[in-house]
């Protein structure tokens, strides 16, 4: 690397970089990796797979066009240095904050964001449908899709890449190969990308032109690949060998460690217990259960599980909910943890394959509910609404330690599928043991002047508040959102208190929409009318109308 970078990057644009030397190429990306080393650590965000892409995104705005031609990058977490390469580098202050830079592609953002995306394995998809439409529309501009090879796991992508060959405009397809997803990748797609020989055997298979493994770090070989391919007749796949937190000896040593990174350059505050490796330890616990993650090791707390216990599908979530049911129904008791958000990607396997056939595959939603950061494609708030909508199916959702043991050790014993939900937070009250036999809620303190019904963590952060405010409620800890306590619900309505439910979901399918249909007596279901987009959970909260203060000013103006 340089050791004196000079370029100002708060003055580029496509034409830009279109026009520098290979001099001033090389000097930008040693300038743009020491930028999103200073940045990202800063501000926090995906770290690693940025640094993979630095001289990747450097020759392909060089080389194409970005004000005619369109570049659609896969998963979204990989697109800083594109940012930085298309004018927003002066915003990386504010990334990922509140009204600030996203971290992931955004229509709003700029022009040169051609697809939102922040799950996985959608790029392919969309160049077909660009391709398409540039047909219809008499435009001979390049499409370029860059996917990783940890995406090309999910069915999606092979979807697209089955498509694409039939496209009457041609795709050019970048495999950015960095042999990893978040974590190592797995199955026969990682085995492929091993050999020269069968990656070609494989693309040329289906009727691309394949391009053998390029350098993803050297400017000048890039280019002049990227260059042999602009303007084809015919679809084609350039294979590039990146390594994941390129220029940072750290990163490249613990990709999946630096995959995503916090505050890390500010001393760090103590935290307590985070929801997903309490989870996981209370799963390992019990001996004969086995579990399925579509490629979530790390974020679902099962780095340190017995792998023997443990099968990772890849970026496969409905294959993994497909594969748990049909475990499930060969006697063995599986648990399926899944981001809230993966699981819509899961929708028809969870009706097809589990609600409607009742198997009872125990599944734990995490991530749910507001999500800071990551923004309106990570927001764990629909699960409810799509597991409210299939029968057969229970979902709960513990608000300490002790009701999650004890909902897990009631979800395994079931007849029927069942969903615990529980958030990204770290801070987890320990609670008094206790046994559940039955859909059942708490009544955590009783008042005179209103009843509010909420469920997980909330339920703390609504008695917090009620103290603080001086506010005489009822508060119940709603432990099943479906089925209901009809007995405790009974009483309730019988108390004849207005009834407020609070909830970080959508409002439609929500538990406060089902009980409204149910009772006059329930005269406010707070909960999210739109999807929030990224920043911290406060502002998000605030924004929405679902902050502490909000709720407060509800309970006062329905009281009695």
């Amino acid at each position: 690397m340089s050791s004196v970078p000079t370029i100002d990057l708060t003055t580029l644009n496509p034409k830009v970089v279109r026009h520098m030397s290979p001099k001033q190429l090389q000097q930008l990306a040693d300038t743009m990796r020491a930028f999103l080393i200073d940045s990202v650590t800063k501000t926090g965000g995906h770290l690693a797979s940025n640094l993979g892409t630095v001289e990747l995104s450097i020759a392909l705005t060089h080389v194409f066009d970005l004000d005619v031609d369109t570049l659609i990058y896969d998963v979204g977490h990989q697109t800083y240095p594109h940012k930085i390469l298309t004018g927003r580098a002066d915003l990386f202050s504010t990334l990922r904050q509140t009204n600030g830079l996203s971290g992931f592609p955004k229509y709003e953002e700029s022009p040169y964001d051609h697809f939102e995306t922040g799950h996985s394995s959608t790029s392919l998809s969309a160049a077909c449908g660009v391709a398409t439409s540039k047909y219809l529309q008499n435009d001979t501009s390049n499409t370029i899709a860059v996917i990783g090879d940890g995406a090309l796991t999910g069915g999606l992508a092979l979807e697209g890449l089955n498509n694409i060959v039939q496209m009457p405009r041609p795709v050019i397809v970048v495999v950015n190969d960095n042999d990893m997803s978040i974590s190592e990748n797995v199955g026969a797609i990682s085995h492929l990308f091993a050999s020269k020989e069968r990656s070609q055997a494989f693309f040329t298979a289906l009727g691309y032109t394949y391009i053998p493994p390029v350098d993803g770090h050297d400017l000048s070989r890039l280019i002049d690949t990227l260059q042999r391919v602009k303007d084809t007749q015919e679809s084609v796949v350039i294979h590039v060998k990146t390594i994941k937190g390129y220029g940072h000896s750290d990163a490249q040593l613990d990709k999946v460690k630096f995959h995503a990174v916090g505050y890390y350059t500010v001393e760090p505050k103590p935290v307590g217990k985070a929801w997903s490796p309490l989870i996981a330890s209370l799963v390992e616990a019990k001996d004969d259960v086995y579990i399925i993650t579509p490629a979530m090791i790390e974020g679902s707390g099962l780095r340190g599980i017995d792998r023997a216990r443990v099968v990772d599908v890849g970026i496969a979530e409905g294959h993994a909910v497909t594969m748990a049911a049909a475990m499930r129904r060969r006697g063995s008791k599986v648990f399926l943890p899944i981001y809230a958000t993966f699981l819509q990607r899961a929708y028809d396997s969870l009706v097809h394959d589990v609600a409607r056939s009742n198997t009872p595959v125990v599944f734990g939603i995490d991530r749910a509910g507001t999500i800071p950061g990551d923004g309106d494609t990570h927001q764990g708030i629909f699960d409810v609404s799509i597991c409210m909508a299939m029968p057969h199916l229970q979902l709960m959702m513990p608000a300490n330690e002790a009701q999650a043991s004890a909902l897990l050790d009631y979800a395994f014993a079931a007849s029927t599928p069942t969903a615990i939900r529980y958030p990204k937070g770290n801070s987890i009250a320990a609670g008094q043991p206790l046994t559940i036999t039955s859909p059942t809620w708490l009544i955590e303190q009783t008042g005179t002047q209103a009843i509010v019904i909420s469920y997980g963590p909330d339920v703390y952060a609504i008695q917090a508040m009620a103290h603080a405010e001086n506010l005489s409620i009822t508060l119940v800890n709603a432990l099943f959102l479906n089925p209901i306590d009809e007995a405790v619900f009974a009483s309730l309505i019988a108390a004849k208190l207005p009834i407020i439910v609070y909830e970080q979901v959508i409002r439609s399918g929500s538990l406060g929409q089902a009980l409204q249909a149910r009772s006059a007596n329930v005269v406010c279901a707070m909960a999210y009318d739109a999807i929030p987009s990224h920043g911290d959970v406060k502002s998000l909260l605030d924004q929405a109308g679902l902050s502490m203060s909000h709720l407060a000013a509800e309970i006062r103006r329905h009281a009695t």
